[in-house]
């Protein structure tokens, strides 16, 4: 289930770095990279540890999610971009295999796991609540006459 992660390493190598968009087209790639694993890492029973390899791939490869207090980088193209982004996305991978391999409830090898369990657990609690709302209407003869 590895998909987020060669998803993400398939959309940076389909950026053409000849084009005035690609900046832009890193940016937004990077920043996703990093939003949907630092979300993934603050829910609670991910390991402190792996969230701390997380942070410390961010320090490592990180260009536009590098920490405000280091010093910025200095990189000769964006050829060094895409690369540093390569980097940091195979990481974080494999940070996400060890989180697979402890298998710890509603968490994979996809950061985006823990936000689908919570967000499937949601649709089976509204479900349930419907059809608990329905069978009440079916069992009161006074609202089943009145529709």
């Amino acid at each position: 289930m590895t998909w987020y992660f060669d998803d993400t390493l398939e959309r940076l190598h389909a950026i053409d770095t000849t084009r005035h968009e690609a900046h832009e087209q890193l940016r937004q790639l990077e920043g996703r990279l990093v939003f949907d694993v630092f979300v993934c890492s603050k829910m609670p029973s991910f390991p402190d540890d792996l969230r701390q390899a997380i942070f410390q791939a961010v320090v490592n490869h990180g260009v536009e999610t590098r920490p405000e207090a280091l010093p910025p980088l200095d990189l000769p193209d964006i050829a060094a971009h895409v690369l540093r982004c390569g980097r940091l996305c195979d990481e974080i991978h494999t940070v996400f295999h060890d989180v697979c391999q402890r298998q710890i409830w509603g968490f994979s090898d996809s950061p985006l796991a823990p936000v689908q369990t919570l967000n499937a657990a949601a649709a089976d609690e509204l479900e349930n609540l419907v059809r608990k709302a329905q069978e009440a209407d079916n069992a009161n003869p006074h609202k089943a006459k009145s529709r």
